[in-house]
């Protein structure tokens, strides 16, 4: 958490996990035994450590988009050094820090929460050093009082620590994590039940949760109804504690058991950090009196199902939904500026494609807050003046029903440059003649929570193409060139990826269905669905002779691989051939796959290819590296 917002982000996420945890054990009741009422608090914990912004770590409810309206309306009004109103709302740490100073109202709040934060962790602190101070005093048990805790640890199977008697003092407690003390009030008798109490609290490290709830009350010391909550996870502690006793009790010891608690009602150390204490406070006693009258065993089969229901909710309180669905496109003109930035930074596309036909849609539906949602971060303020103004800009395309695929596409400049082909949808390989093509270079970089997409150049318009959605020998081609000083090799190399850009239309006719129409709003969270490649190239003599052979080739990203490794990497690997000389673009291959979609990382263009063909009976190995753009 390095802002108001992330803070926010995370501590109401947590706030409605425990809702949900809430309306659980009401609606179960006693139906849970206590060790399950207390371990149905695990998704709580996990959502509390886990931060929101890490992918896929949303909630049982997304709060993106009010908190980013939110922030919106308030952060494009100052000029915060914690927070970039443009970048996508991420908490990435449950634990606070700052990362310079403030300069606005929300920085001077953030600062005085990490002061909260560590004037909570200095209270308790000071608390639990002023407890040990007062243990430190206390003195050895006598004789007789040891032999009473080794009775009782030993008639029930429990370990023993090291034991003092201190002055003033009303019950029994442990204190201490890793080097525990059972604390026992001096001139006062024990009952063995207390001690058979205390020494559960032992075995199962019980300190171990009181430290930590006192660790999450200092994170969360603004939200008092997760202290509430933590109130809950303690007392659910000491009810889990009473079932252990009366479990290992019988007849009238329950009985005294609970005339017992009724006597105690001291808090003085009970949120204490790395302490138990029996007494948890009059009005918590009563609740525990209650369950103690109605003890009973759980059947064992009964932790299947709890441990089910804990994994469920813990799935969906952490979770949340993944991202899918369309960009809300309304409203593309006019919209307020905090709006615009709300709608822009919550549909920002999570996937290379997305962020392609995000950007494609803009251009082509004429909609500025597709062009913003896919814009990168620096250049995000001046689209969305575009969308506010309500001005309409020139749009550099035709307004037709344009499809579009990118080619070539490979890791470049930190992202993943590529060439946009548009085309007209509707009269593309019809009997009407080819439409033209129109291109433009573009760089896809990865922005805070998706992907953004930035031109590299104006349109240029390409005619006599039948279908952008295959190779076409207009089209731009890569050209790898190498050899080994005897041949000279060059490799040309053709892709072509698509997405989903239709759906199945609405309209039919006399005779049936109108077929797939394009789709108007963008899919920003899709991936590639279609891959289409083609390859050719030459085969050159030392003399200038053309020669026809097949080339063999693998793909690699290091360009300084010595001739042995060249020669490992073509055995070790299948090998793509192609007979050359030959045209990229002329035929090719592919597949579309709309249920799995395509991994990009396997069909981006490489930097090089090891290649290697045979002249006269003599194999010639060498490297094919990328041409510079």
């Amino acid at each position: 958490m390095t802002n108001l917002w992330s803070l926010l982000q995370q501590t109401l996420a947590a706030s409605l996990t425990a809702v949900v945890l809430l309306a659980v054990k009401r609606l179960l009741g006693d139906k849970l035994s206590p060790r399950w009422q207390l371990g149905l608090w695990l998704p709580l914990a996990v959502r509390i450590l886990l931060p929101v912004g890490v992918s896929g770590l949303g909630g049982p409810v997304d709060l993106r988009y009010p908190l980013t309206w939110l922030r919106s309306a308030a952060e494009l009004r100052l000029h915060s050094a914690f927070t970039d109103p443009y970048v996508r709302l991420s908490c990435t740490s449950p634990l606070p820090w700052l990362t310079g100073g403030p300069e606005s109202v929300t920085d001077w709040l953030f600062v005085l929460y990490v002061v909260g934060v560590v004037g909570s962790l200095g209270w308790f602190a000071l608390s639990y050093v002023r407890l040990r101070r007062a243990v430190g005093k206390g003195t050895a048990v006598s004789e007789m009082r040891m032999e009473q805790l080794c009775t009782v640890a030993e008639r029930y199977e429990l370990p023993l620590c090291r034991a003092v008697e201190v002055e003033g003092i009303q019950s029994a407690f442990v204190c201490g994590v890793l080097r525990p003390v059972l604390v026992l009030p001096a001139g006062q008798a024990v009952d063995d039940k207390v001690v058979l109490h205390e020494l559960l609290h032992l075995r199962y490290r019980d300190t171990a949760l009181g430290a930590g709830l006192c660790l999450l009350r200092c994170l969360h010391w603004c939200n008092p109804f997760l202290w509430y909550c933590f109130n809950r996870v303690q007392n659910d502690c000491e009810a889990l504690c009473d079932q252990r006793v009366l479990e290992r009790l019988e007849g009238e010891e329950r009985r005294d058991y609970g005339h017992i608690l009724l006597s105690m009602a001291n808090e003085k150390y009970a949120r204490t950090p790395g302490t138990s204490s029996m007494a948890n406070g009059g009005r918590n006693i009563k609740a525990r009196i209650r369950c103690i009258a109605r003890f009973k065993r759980y059947p064992a089969g009964m932790a299947l199902g709890a441990v089910c229901c804990t994994l469920v909710l813990t799935m969906g309180c952490v979770s949340g939904a993944a991202e899918n669905g369309t960009l809300s496109t309304r409203p593309a003109w006019g919209a307020e500026p905090a709006q615009a930035l709300t709608l822009a930074l919550t549909g920002r596309p999570t996937t290379v494609a997305g962020a392609l036909d995000t950007y494609a849609k803009g251009l082509v539906e004429r909609n500025p807050l597709c062009l913003a949602a896919a814009a990168p971060v620096e250049d995000l303020p001046q689209a969305l003046e575009t969308v506010s103004s309500g001005v309409n800009p020139d749009w550099p395309l035709p307004e037709e029903p344009l499809d579009w695929r990118v080619y070539n596409l490979r890791e470049s400049d930190g992202g993943y440059r590529g060439t946009l082909c548009f085309q007209n949808y509707e009269i593309a390989g019809g009997s009407e003649g080819d439409p033209p093509v129109y291109t433009q270079e573009v760089l896809i970089t990865a922005q805070p929570g998706g992907y953004g997409v930035k031109a590299l150049g104006e349109f240029e318009m390409v005619a006599g193409i039948n279908l952008i959605q295959y190779p076409n020998v207009k089209l731009p081609t890569l050209h790898y060139t190498g050899g080994d000083g005897k041949i000279a090799a060059q490799l040309d190399i053709q892709t072509v990826l698509g997405a989903k850009t239709t759906e199945d239309s609405q309209q039919s006719t006399f005779f049936g269905s109108s077929g797939p129409a394009l789709r108007t709003e963008p899919l920003p969270h899709n991936p590639f669905v279609t891959y289409w490649d083609s390859k050719g190239g030459t085969l050159t003599a030392d003399g200038g002779k053309v020669l026809y052979r097949t080339l063999y080739f693998v793909p690699v990203e290091d360009t300084d691989l010595t001739l042995e490794e060249l020669k490992s990497v073509l055995g070790d690997k299948s090998n793509g051939q192609v007979d050359i000389p030959s045209r990229a673009g002329d035929g090719g291959g592919g597949f579309t796959d709309e249920y799995q979609g395509v991994e990009l990382e396997e069909y981006l263009v490489p930097a090089a290819y090891a290649a290697s063909c045979t002249v006269d009976g003599v194999e010639h190995v060498f490297l094919l590296v990328r041409e510079e753009e």
